[in-house]
């Protein structure tokens, strides 16, 4: 057999052979894709939608996990950085800047408290959050931006995810003012 006939026979089997390669890939990744089960998430009165902005939510926001095989689910709550919220931090005197944090795990900056199906998100002010995070002084020394700061996803094992992004409220919970007739200045 000459050298020109035994190379297309080789090319030949080996195109044969990646091809049928990547048809296993795909039906492979098709199946693992169907056993899995979408995560809903239940937030005020409607459900996210995968990339979806909260805008600002508030300490002790609550969420609903909804979908078959729920039962065992995951919170967690990474770093956003995109272009116009980036500020500045100091961790022990070190400077930072919230662009080094992107996609970074912060989850332990924030209490997950979860009750079954319903979970409640609660956090203090950014300097709060960084000092749970790094276990050391914080200053921010840069009022952190309005915009999106966060993305929280819910998922796990055998769960499709499900991430919206949000910013940190500045309402302050106050209980009760009391006034004094007399007392008020205008």
């Amino acid at each position: 057999m000459s050298k020109k006939k035994r190379g297309s026979v080789l090319g030949a089997v080996l195109g044969s052979l990646a091809a049928i390669l990547l048809l296993l890939g795909i039906v492979a990744l098709v199946f693992g894709l169907l056993k899995k089960t979408p995560v809903y998430v239940r937030y005020g009165d409607g459900l996210l939608t995968d990339g979806q902005s909260l805008s600002k939510i508030e300490s002790g926001a609550a969420f609903g996990v909804l979908g078959t095989g729920t039962e065992e689910y995951e919170v967690t709550v990474t770093a956003l950085s995109e272009e116009g919220n980036n500020f500045s931090f100091t961790v022990a005197a070190e400077p930072y800047h919230w662009s080094d944090l992107d996609g970074r795990d912060l989850t332990a900056g924030f209490e997950v408290i979860a009750d079954g199906s319903e979970f409640r998100l609660e956090f203090g002010d950014m300097a709060d959050i960084l000092y749970k995070v790094y276990g050391m002084e914080i200053t921010v020394t840069d009022d952190a931006p309005a915009g999106d700061l966060f993305l929280l996803t819910v998922g796990g094992d055998g769960l499709i995810p499900v991430s919206a992004s949000f910013g940190l409220s500045t309402f302050l919970n106050v209980g009760s003012v009391d006034i004094y007739p007399g007392n008020v200045v205008l």
